[in-house]
């Protein structure tokens, strides 16, 4: 009875070192599972965040299209110079006064920036209110302007007996220039 007994305590030992590997190889398979289960949620989280983010930026580009063109509206495009200074002609007629354009400069920028400075000297001839109104004009301007410098003086001349009073602004005005 002494070897059936012990050949039930060979065969049991056995069973429960079986038992005992394949509980550490299962619980070794399922951690190895669980850990790259979790990196992989850690993966789709940041792509579903990154997804989002780009979804959030296309939706505020797409609904901020107005808001994009009224910023461009503030600079002379590289090819605009010449409708801004017609622009400018028709503000003096626009308020009755004879506005003419003396000098246009353009100031480049630093190498990396995207826009230089076109300034331009200009003068405005007519009566008071007329010169008045086409400075009020030039303030509305839907560019980014700079009035760099503003000079204005009475001219009178006399026709016959009768003296004509005509004013005059000089002014050098600056506006931003896409390059």
């Amino acid at each position: 009875m002494r070897s059936h007994s012990r050949n039930s305590f060979i065969i049991s030992a056995l069973a429960a070192l079986i038992g005992v590997g394949l509980f550490v190889y299962t619980y070794m398979m399922i951690r190895g599972t669980v850990t790259e289960a979790a990196y992989l949620r850690g993966d789709l989280a940041a792509a579903l965040n990154e997804q989002t983010a780009v979804y959030g930026a296309e939706k505020t580009l797409t609904g901020s299209t107005a808001e994009l063109a009224t910023i461009d509206s503030y600079f002379v495009t590289s090819d605009g110079s010449v409708a801004f200074i017609s622009y400018l002609e028709s503000l003096g007629r626009k308020a009755g006064a004879d506005l003419s354009i003396q000098n246009i400069n353009v100031v480049a920028g630093a190498p990396a920036d995207f826009k230089d400075t076109l300034s331009v000297q200009l003068t405005i001839t007519g009566t008071w209110d007329a010169v008045v109104q086409t400075l009020a004009l030039l303030e509305q301007v839907p560019y980014h302007l700079n009035v760099a410098s503003l000079d204005m003086s009475r001219q009178d001349t006399t026709v016959g007996k009768k003296t004509v009073i005509r004013w005059q602004a000089a002014a050098i005005v600056e506006v931003l220039k896409v390059r």
